[in-house]
Parts: structure tokens; sequence; C-alpha cells
């Protein structure tokens, strides 16, 4: 009984890895990705590599936009933009962390009345 037992649980955790579950989860990435003329951004996370990531939050960006942040394993990553179209980006280790610490990035360029427009984790 105990091989058979031994043999299914080999069996379950080669099929979730195999599929992409189970195991250690692997490592997850994320981007940030701006456009500092027209102040277009975009934010991806939980992709399997980071030029996965980068590619996503390029596509949702937009023409003209470059990569301003890589984040992974377990890491958010937030956008600030103030007003006056200054922005601020930074990491942290929660969704509200990033985004008050992208806030403080956006002041400290000038930005007025800044505010967290996206927050994305890993």
């Amino acid at each position: 009984m105990k091989k058979i037992l031994s043999l299914l649980l080999a069996l379950i955790s080669a099929s979730l890895i195999g599929c992409g579950g189970g195991g250690d989860g692997g490592d997850l990435y994320g981007s940030l990705a701006v456009n500092r003329v027209t102040n277009a951004a975009g934010i991806s996370a939980q992709w399997d590599s980071q030029a996965k990531a980068n590619n996503t939050a390029l596509t949702q960006c937009g023409a003209g936009c470059v990569v301003v942040m890589e984040f992974a394993n377990g890491q958010c990553a937030a956008l600030a933009r103030g007003s006056n179209m200054s922005m601020g980006w930074s990491t942290g280790s929660s969704k509200a962390d990033a985004s008050q610490k992208a806030v403080s990035q956006c002041v400290a360029y000038s930005g007025i009345a800044c505010v967290a427009l996206l927050a994305e984790c890993s």
C-alpha cells in the first residue's frame, strides 16, 4: 500500500510540475513602462519571464514607451501622477507601500496633487 501511495504522489507531483502548477512556483516577474512625452503607462505582473512582463507592459503603454522598472518574486510596483503630469514610481512590499512611495517620488519631482494610478505585485 505504501508503494502505491508513493507512486501516486510521485505521478501527481510530476503532473503538477509539468503543467506549471505545484513545485516551488518558480520566479514571477513584473514590469512598468512609461512614455515621458504622452504620460501613457502600462504595468504587468505574474509573468514567468522578465521578457514577457516587459513586452506586456510596453504593449499596454503603447508607442514610444520604455521600461522604467522591473520587479520580481513578491515585489510590488506602483506609478503615481500629478495634476501637472509629473510622475513617480517605486517598488514596495505591498501595493499600498509601493503606491505611497510612488506618490512621494511624484511629489519629489515637483508633482502637484499626486495620486497612485497603477499598482501590481509579482
